[in-house]
């Protein structure tokens, strides 16, 4: 065989396994793909998994950047020095000091203190007076309420990213969409996430009823947790029928339209400030 030609075909050997190599790719909702890229372009990746199912999937569903990193060579590793420590054969290492536990406050603790103080708050605990919160527990729940609310709504918006992302591959490997966004949800990787969002919004809903009844300086309160709630609830019930009609960028619309206004609803919340409580 020529030499020219010989070089010629190593250079095409190296140019496919080089091709082949392993490939990750990351969804935004966190999920990691692994297996072979096959093509790219500006909008689209071809992308084959370890199971050989090929898929066409849009940029816009995944996180560039991380998938940048996760398929970026190992860094070599740092040259090990040659230069003699002070003392051969020993590593100095300096213990930290021990930090001292902060104090948390309990139910118990409160009642070796009178009622009305302003000195001290209860470590996640909510006293309830009469079926109404004071001005600390109250504010304290609108804090926790919060925290719970944020938690859902990210677990909505991967829920809703992983819908999409599984109605497209399955139409780019010529499966019917609908019957594979059923198991995503019923058996699939869905069912775990969408039971998280309906255990968390169980628990907004707990928070919405403690703080329904507003003392002075909270009247603002109620009415946009209650709309943060029903949304968010319109949301779960929506996925759970996961009604499509065929037409997922509607469904994907309804859904992300839901979630922001929410978090409007939500931000409204975040603006207020604790009232002192002598003012109540």
């Amino acid at each position: 065989m020529p030499r020219g030609l010989l070089c010629v075909l190593i250079g095409l050997t190296m140019i496919l396994v080089s091709s082949a190599e392993s490939y990750t790719v990351i969804l935004k909702n966190g999920k990691v793909l692994k297996g072979t890229l096959l093509s790219e372009n500006d909008s689209i990746i071809v992308f084959k998994d370890d199971q050989g199912l090929q898929f066409s999937l849009k940029k816009s569903l995944l996180d560039l950047d991380k998938t940048r990193q996760a398929n970026e060579p190992p860094p070599e590793p740092p040259a090990v020095s040659n230069q003699a420590t002070d003392q051969p054969g020993t590593v100095q290492t300096q213990t930290p000091p021990a930090k001292k536990e902060a104090k948390v406050y309990t139910a118990a603790d409160l009642n070796t203190v009178p009622k009305k103080t302003n000195e001290i708050t209860p470590g996640k605990v909510t006293v309830e007076y009469a079926g109404v919160l004071d001005n600390v527990s109250y504010y304290q729940t609108l804090e926790s309420g919060l925290d719970q609310a944020n938690d859902l709504i990210k677990d909505t918006k991967a829920l809703t990213l992983d819908l999409v992302a599984t109605w497209e591959a399955a139409l780019s490997t010529g499966k019917r969409a609908q019957p594979e966004l059923d198991h995503y949800l019923t058996a699939g990787e869905g069912y775990g996430l969408l039971e998280s969002c309906t255990t968390k919004l169980d628990q907004l809903k707990i928070a919405a009823s403690k703080l329904s009844h507003a003392p002075k300086g909270y009247e603002t309160v109620p009415q946009p947790m209650n709309r943060a709630v029903e949304l968010l609830s319109n949301y779960v019930t929506s996925v759970k029928q996961h009604e499509t009609g065929g037409d997922i960028a509607r469904f994907h619309k309804n859904l992300d339209s839901m979630t922001e206004e929410a978090q409007s609803q939500l931000s409204k919340l975040r603006e207020v400030k604790e009232v002192p409580q002598q003012q109540q």
